[in-house]
């Protein structure tokens, strides 16, 4: 089986992170995964004020929950109508201080992946660039090839090992990992490091420090 590890398409099990470095206002949107449905607006915003305080401030992280809505059914001028829903985040509108990371994810997105599409060009999950991330909880034993399906030749490798739980004291054991994340910093499409060894239901992060804009994508999923 496929693990369904891409970041153009967004379910429960993955995050998108930005982190935003100057002020201003950057509107964005929330689309189907591969942009089927999108109209071209960008009716949400992430706003980014001046630091407060110490210029040593440790960065903060605001959470942005998505929700897939239905709002329409019923019957129009003798033919049936159902509205096809679309993603909605918990607040319109964000504040966060320059250096700070949204992080947006949808426990509606398991079936119906998502993306999220910045105005600016550094923002958005469909094309990681800078100060951004994307995580994923491995669900699916075995070794997991990825590459960016952009073509810029990023390539690794993630093992996720099945826990073989036999007793109690092994689930324990199980679940103590599961809190433990691993980290993969991605500079100009070289993942460091390139191979990484997890458990089954870990996370990965996945930091792109800078780039030209790259996914991570599982190889049988690349096209």
């Amino acid at each position: 089986m496929t693990e369904n590890l891409d970041s153009r398409a967004l379910r429960n099990t993955d995050c998108y992170a930005q982190r935003f470095m100057k002020p201003g206002l950057y509107p964005y949107a929330l689309v189907p995964a591969g942009g089927a449905g999108g109209n071209g607006e960008h009716p949400y915003v992430v706003e980014v004020v001046e630091k407060s305080g110490r210029e040593d401030r440790d960065m903060h992280q605001t959470s942005v929950s998505v929700r897939f809505v239905k709002e329409r059914h019923g019957e129009c001028c003798d033919e049936r109508y159902s509205d096809p829903g679309r993603f909605v985040p918990d607040q319109e509108r964000v504040t966060v201080e320059a250096g700070d990371m949204v992080v947006w994810n949808s426990p509606d997105a398991a079936t119906r992946p998502f993306a999220v599409e910045g105005q600016k060009e550094f923002f958005g999950s469909t094309a990681l660039t800078n100060e951004c991330g994307y995580t994923h909880v491995f669900t699916t034993p075995g070794e997991h090839t990825y590459v960016d399906a952009l073509g810029s030749g990023l390539k690794g490798v993630v093992r996720v090992a099945d826990p073989q739980v036999k007793d109690r004291d092994g689930l324990r054991a199980w679940q103590s990992r599961l809190g433990e994340g691993t980290l993969v910093m991605i500079n100009e499409g070289r993942p460091e490091p390139a191979e990484v060894d997890i458990m089954l239901g870990q996370t990965v992060f996945f930091a792109v420090v800078t780039g030209p804009g790259v996914t991570i994508t599982a190889a049988g999923l690349h096209s």
